[in-house]
């Protein structure tokens, strides 16, 4: 079962984002696995962001710096996890998907 965490709500979500990206012509892949959507770019077959949906809101985990755009915050994670991805976005809501998508194209802008 992927994605276990998620909910109907944040399904749709994730869904949302997969469409905005596809429609802004990003050529990127998606997996999924049991807590995680994986966004990888097909022209470098590099990860450019990972997804952590719950019940309630998705996690967002991108490789930018905190201090590059100020509705971003510093990641909980550790070590190499923290290096690759330092900051996360979180999506709370619709209001959110928009910015979601804005960020993820920065992401997947920087990966090279």
């Amino acid at each position: 079962m992927k994605l276990i965490q998620s909910s109907e709500q944040t399904r749709k979500w994730l869904c949302d984002i997969y469409e905005l990206l596809k429609s802004h012509n990003i050529d990127y892949t998606i997996t999924e696995s049991k807590y995680w959507a994986t966004f990888r770019k097909k022209s470098v077959d590099k990860v450019f962001s990972h997804c952590n949906p719950s019940a309630h809101k998705i996690r967002v985990f991108l490789p930018i710096e905190e201090k590059e755009f100020p509705d971003l915050t510093k990641t909980p994670s550790t070590n190499e996890w923290a290096d690759r991805y330092p900051t996360i976005f979180r999506i709370e809501g619709e209001k959110d998907i928009k910015r979601s998508v804005d960020l993820l194209i920065i992401a997947y802008i920087k990966t090279k």
